[in-house]
């Protein structure tokens, strides 16, 4: 189960890069905002995968 995860994770985390940072590059988004977004939504990602598994 944890390895179908990391890497749908990887992948999504990637494909975000790439959003964030073609966005920042038109100038749409602040660049500091499109390099910390993906951090903390895996952030929050991870910390919702973590209190879930220890409510199993």
């Amino acid at each position: 189960m944890t390895i179908p995860v990391s890497c749908v994770l990887a992948f999504l985390a990637w494909a975000m890069w790439n959003v964030t940072q073609s966005l920042a590059h038109a100038a749409l988004v602040n660049p500091v905002l499109a390099s910390w977004s993906i951090h903390a939504v895996l952030t929050v990602t991870g910390l919702i995968l973590l209190w879930r598994l220890n409510r199993m």
